[in-house]
């Protein structure tokens, strides 16, 4: 009889064990002020108050701000639903919610480890089920992985190979499904010493945030098309990549950081030698937020930031912008320079003969050029945000000069009569442009000066010319080089 009593209670205890659904709910914890970050995850058990009711979460892992995980009861394998199925947390959590049949983060940072929660099924006003959470360690990311925040539910969370995401394409294959890059809204990089590839996460379009973590290289172009990227974070130990916050220290001194809103990556070898060179293999580089340089910093070299998100730049003592330097900068709303600057001038489109400290619709310029606008990044590409209004008469575009400033929305070329070659290429922010009074075609606009301009529409023109719409639009269409002529509307001012 005995025996048989010790073997019912093993059979008893063997049962409950298997009762337990390991549930992972994770959080990417980011508390940026320390630079501190820890990963973890919220484990749940099924515990049944009533018999036959059952509880169950639709998706397993959570991660950041406002994901949520759909609640489910079913009583002997049918679901039970309507006004009278109701959840709570028995023991709140301020980085949890329970509305209506959702559970859902408030928060992505939350406390460290031993946080006990319960989530209660209630029918008509009595307690069916209790799920038991406690927040648990999750392991550090697999190396060639990224675990990735996910606007597709059925992504978010996942370590993903790296070499599935690489490429210019828009898309990706993770487990012989097709996903859009678009979806991923953020990139954690495992703690061991990585190199990234060339074009490792390029036209991540909603990319907000990255955690680059021990990253020892990175190569061309890897994130390219990330224009919306506002976070970066890195591993303090990290030997090959610093990480600048702008608003802490001083105007002389470098401030590595853990995590910025507001700065920019350099390379560890940058620290000390005054200037700032690419990030990423020669081609691209990482900046978010108000970014400014410590005036120790004279020159920015090719290509450097070639593709970085900031909103807004200072370039405050710098006389050494090299080609192409903040090329592609789409993000850029705000331009900043001394006015004391030997070299570089900043023109507002709306104060005429002077220089301007900051500006949201203007350009820089060479103080040493008059009647003729060159490139001011070395021997191609410029620096301009907004609606740019060019001051001056019978003014020179010179080629190249601003090849890849694609934070330009608005051009008026009305006092403009000579433009250069590919002046304007790759101008993707361009919606509008305003080609003053024309007589008649100009003729020392060089082809391809409005080169893939591919996403603006509006035209207005006045004068002769201008009563001849069908030739605007061809004129306009043989300089694009793309598109067609009838996606523009032409307005004879």
């Amino acid at each position: 009889m005995q025996q048989n009593k010790i073997s019912n209670k093993e059979k008893n205890t063997k049962k409950t064990k298997q009762t337990k659904i390991m549930l992972m709910l994770c959080f990417a914890l980011g508390i940026g002020c320390g630079g501190f970050v820890l990963t973890g995850v919220l484990a749940a058990t099924n515990s049944t108050v009533s018999v036959g009711y059952k509880t169950q979460l639709s998706k397993s892992v959570l991660r950041s701000e406002g994901e949520m995980a759909v609640i489910t009861t079913s009583k002997n394998g049918r679901p039970v639903r309507g006004s009278n199925v109701t959840y709570a947390l028995q023991f709140g959590h301020p980085d949890v919610e329970v509305v209506d049949n959702v559970i859902k983060l408030t928060s992505d940072v939350v406390a460290d480890g031993g946080i006990q929660l319960q989530l209660i099924t209630s029918v008509s006003g009595k307690e069916v089920n209790v799920i038991p959470f406690e927040l648990l360690p999750v392991p550090p990311v697999d190396i060639d992985h990224a675990r990735i925040i996910s606007s597709d539910p059925d992504l978010s969370g996942a370590d993903i190979p790296l070499e599935s995401i690489a490429g210019w394409s828009k898309t990706f294959t993770y487990n012989g499904k097709i996903y859009d890059k678009s979806t991923i809204t953020s990139v954690k990089l495992s703690p061991q010493q990585i190199n990234l590839k060339s074009m490792a996460f390029a036209n991540c379009s909603n990319l907000k945030s990255v955690d680059l973590n021990n990253v020892t290289s990175m190569g061309q172009f890897a994130f390219s098309g990330c224009d919306a990227i506002t976070s970066i974070s890195i591993s303090p130990a990290n030997s090959a990549y610093k990480l600048i916050d702008t608003t802490i220290g001083s105007q002389t001194n470098w401030t590595p950081v853990a995590h910025t809103n507001n700065g920019y990556l350099i390379n560890a070898s940058d620290m000390s030698n005054g200037v700032i060179s690419s990030t990423t293999g020669g081609i691209g580089g990482l900046a978010v937020g108000d970014v400014h340089f410590p005036s120790n910093i004279q020159k920015i070299e090719p290509y450097a930031f070639y593709g970085a998100s900031m909103t807004a730049l200072d370039l405050n003592d710098i006389t050494d912008l090299e080609a192409a330097a903040f090329a592609h900068c789409n993000s850029i709303r705000t331009l900043t320079i001394d006015t004391i600057n030997t070299t570089y001038g900043l023109i507002d489109s709306d104060i005429i003969n002077e220089y301007v400290t900051s500006t949201e619709n203007g350009y820089l310029v060479k103080k040493a050029s008059s009647t003729s606008i060159i490139p001011t990044t070395g021997e191609y590409g410029g620096v301009a945000c907004g609606n740019v209004k060019f001051r001056g008469d019978n003014l020179t575009i010179a080629k190249y000069a601003f090849v890849g400033t694609s934070s330009i929305t608005k051009l008026d070329l009305s006092n403009v009569i000579n433009i250069g070659t590919y002046a304007f290429f790759d101008g993707f922010s361009l919606t509008s442009i305003d080609l003053g009074v024309r007589e008649s075609e100009p003729t020392t606009w060089e082809s391809g000066c409005f080169f893939n301009l591919n996403s603006f529409g509006n035209v207005e023109v006045q004068g002769a010319w201008a009563k001849d719409i069908p030739a605007v639009k061809q004129f306009l269409y043989s300089q694009q080089g793309v598109g067609l002529p009838s996606t523009w509307t032409v307005n004879n001012k």
